[in-house]
Formats: C-alpha cells, structure tokens, sequence
C-alpha cells in the first residue's frame, strides 16, 4: 500500500509539472502573429516539403519534416507564395500557428523529460520535480518553446533518450533493458537529427555505459553497438525522408555539386538521357555530400553577429539575444529577447560550485565511482569543451543543453536544505523573477522605463 501511495504521489507531481509547463508555454499561444528570428528560416524551409523544391540547411532536417509532417496529416497547407522576407513580417495565414503548436507541444515535455533525466541518476523525488520545476521556469527554456524553432526537439529527443539509456544500464531484467535502451538509442538519434549538437547527448550515453559496466565487456560492446547503430539508422532514415521530398530544384541547388544537381528535377543539369550529362549520383553519394556540405558551411561562417557570445560567457548570461521587435504606439514598445532566469542561471552555477568546492562530503572527488554529482559535472563540461575549437559564431541558446543539467544540480543543492518553508521561499522568488521578465519573453508591450528595469546588465540590450 505504501509503494502504491507513493507512486500515485509522484505521478500527481509528474501531472503537475505537466500542467504548468502547457500553460506557460501555449499562454498568448500565437502571438506575435508576424515571423520571429530564426522563423524566417525555419518555417520557410518547411514550406519547401509541400514544393518539394530543394532547400539547403546546415542542420539535419527531422525538425523541420516533423513539422511538415504533422501539417500534411493534419490537411493543412501553407501559403506558397509567401516569401519569408524579414523579421517582423505579418504571416498571411494561421499555418503559423500549427508550427508553433507543435514546437510548444515538444518544449512542455522537456519538463517531464528532465524529471525522468535525474531519476534515472537516483536522485530524489523532490530534486527530479524541482529540476523539471526549474525548466518550466526559465524563460530561456520558455522562448526555446514558443516559437518555430528547433532547440525544444533536440534537448526533449537528447534528454529523454540519455534517461532511457541509463534506466536500460540499471535495469536487469533482458527484456526491459534492452527495449529501453533501443528506445533511449532512437531518441538520442533524433536528437542529433535535428542539430549535430545533439551528439552531447550520444556521448554521454556511450559514457555512462562505459564507466557502469566497466567489468562487464559484453555488455559494453553490445550496448554501444545497439545504440550507435540504431541512432544512426534515425538520422540516415530522416536525411533519406528529406532527400526524397526534396526532388525539383529549388534555392538550395547552387550549395551542391553538378551531379548532385542533376538529380533535381527543372534543374539546368538534369541530363538523364545525354550521354555528355552527368552520371546521377547513388542515394549514398548524396547523402555523403550533403553532410560534407552541411559541415563546410557550418566551419565556412566567419561572419560575426551582434548578438553572438563567446562559451565562456554563456554560464553568467553576459549577452542576450534580440528576436523580435514591433512599436505599438508613441510611449510603447514590444521586445522579444533571449534571456533566462538569473537566478537559476546564476544560483545554478553557484550550486555546481558548492559541489566541486564547498560542500566536504559532497565533493565530487572524495566519492568512489561514478556517481550522479559526477555525472552532472561532466555534462555540463561536455556541451561547452567543443565550442572552445569552433570558430563560428555562436549564441546564448548554444549553453541550453548545459543548462539541463545546472537545473539538476542546482535541485540537488537546494534539496539539501531540510526547512521546507526555505525551500518554498526560494522558488517563490525564483517564479517572481521569471514573471518579472515574461514582458520580454512573450513580447508584450512596456513603457521604456519598465523595459530597462528588465535589462539588468548594459550587455543584455
């Protein structure tokens, strides 16, 4: 009976982070109704799938075909002839709406998939629904979800499926171990088909797996086998969707090579009957290409951004992003920028430091093994070390896999404080802060007073 109240306790804390996240994430569901940042982008590539026009992206395509996806099932049609020509644009329909619903739909699970994140690492209830608590009340994490963009797929894909590993790793009966890791191993797969920085994720599975079972080889081998090779078959089945859609010519042609091109339908160098035309490439050479492409424009952006911040200012939130500005009247004004919740960001990164430092019996380095601190620690690490050797341009968005695991660890450390009413206290004070800045996450207008009372630092403007 005991074990049954309990699972109905946590079941009703699942719901209630359920509840919360929906409601902030559809609240003023559609607006703006005018495009926002990178929807200039990702909402025309969409658009591409009902052209099947060819199209060029330097990320892998699954977020962009589940949404085209989603809206072919659906029986809803974009309007073709809108161009897609700037930020703030008026979108000429409610096909917008769809896009955004989904994307919303994926960021109010992130929640419930870092929740299931840090009780797969044995922490407590109580640090699992602040983790996941903390989430719903970041307004990085909040922004991530409201518009069409991809962040919300590939942190909800990476997450869930790094829980499911590790759930897989730590349970014995074969049959539940094994349909769990596929599962985990398929969702880590797309994760990275959406951005390839959902490789975080991948390595941190094949990490755990490594250090778990270090005595145990045949299970290692046979665990990164599946999980490296069912990842795999979701990214090469979603580029095998994307280039199947994608069979007339279009504005992508000109990043291809000749033979690629001569693949695409109404392109000047389809020449499938003359012998002097170029032999057709094999699905494998295309597929090849593409991803040698899609690396050569990423490692080819040399341009800087207004906007853009180095990695080692990203944990202290030194620079915002700007996304979306409209001018009501006279004395008001609607922005929109990336910025999180301070006090999560910044009591986060304290949290991660009482770890390493403070705290003598939670010292990551007195502990045998691998255990969960550590595991955060390394996460956290991971999603920053690679943009140490990446020269492009990079944004605040970019820290948010790191920010999962700061969420965590900072539950953990708070849920070390035995007063509840302390414990209460803070959150309350964390939830007015995320409602204090909600102005500027949702974009609705202030008065330029109330706006700088926002900006806390110079550099976030």
């Amino acid at each position: 009976m005991k074990i049954l109240h309990w699972i109905r306790k946590e079941w009703v804390l699942v719901i209630l982070l359920l509840v919360l996240a929906v409601v902030s994430r559809f609240w003023l569901f559609g607006y703006p109704d005018r495009i926002v940042f990178d929807e200039l982008y990702f909402a025309k590539f969409v658009s591409h799938y009902f052209l099947h026009s060819y199209y060029f992206d330097i990320h892998p395509p699954l977020a962009k075909l589940i949404m085209a996806g989603v809206a072919q099932l659906t029986g809803a049609d974009p309007n073709l002839t809108f161009g897609y020509n700037a930020i703030n644009e008026a979108y000429p329909d409610g096909f917008y709406l769809l896009l955004r619903g989904i994307v919303s739909f994926f960021g109010s699970l992130l929640p419930l998939a870092v929740y299931a994140l840090s009780r797969s690492l044995k922490f407590s209830v109580k640090v699992s629904f602040l983790a996941g608590l903390f989430v719903i009340l970041d307004n990085a994490f909040l922004m991530q979800s409201r518009f069409i963009l991809t962040d919300a797929f590939l942190l909800t894909f990476g997450t869930l499926g790094l829980a499911c590993v590790i759930y897989a790793i730590r349970n014995t009966i074969y049959g539940i171990r094994y349909t769990l890791l596929v599962v985990g191993s398929l969702l880590l797969g797309a994760s990275y088909s959406v951005k390839w920085t959902g490789l975080l994720f991948l390595g941190l599975a094949l990490l755990f797996v490594i250090l778990s079972v270090a005595k145990n080889l045949k299970l290692i081998l046979k665990s990164l086998i599946i999980i490296l090779v069912s990842s795999f078959l979701v990214y090469f089945i979603s580029m095998s969707i994307h280039l199947g859609q994608l069979t007339k010519t279009g504005p992508g042609d000109a990043f291809m090579s000749v033979e690629f091109q001569s693949t695409l339908l109404g392109n000047a160098n389809m020449s499938p009957v003359a012998e002097a035309g170029p032999r057709p490439p094999s699905f494998v050479s295309k597929f090849i290409e593409l991803n040698s492409r899609m690396f050569s424009a990423n490692a080819g952006i040399t341009a800087g951004h207004p906007y853009g911040s180095k990695w080692y200012t990203w944990p202290f939130m030194q620079r915002s992003v700007y996304y979306w500005y409209d001018r009501v009247d006279d004395s008001h004004e609607a922005r929109i920028y990336l910025i999180g919740n301070p006090l999560i960001w910044w009591g986060g990164l304290l949290a991660l430091l009482f770890i390493l430092f403070v705290k003598p019996g939670m010292r990551i380095w007195r502990r045998p093994g691998f255990d969960p601190t550590t595991f955060l620690f390394i996460a956290f690490i991971a999603n920053l070390l690679p943009y140490i050797f990446i020269s492009r341009v990079a944004f605040l968005y970019h820290y948010l896999p790191s920010l999962v695991f700061l969420c965590i660890g900072l539950a953990y450390v708070l849920s070390k404080i035995r007063n509840w009413w302390i414990i209460g206290a803070i959150v309350l004070v964390i939830t007015a802060t995320f409602i204090w800045l909600l102005p500027i996450s949702y974009g609705t207008p202030l008065i330029r007073e109330q706006f700088d009372s926002r900006m806390l630092l110079r550099s976030w403007e």
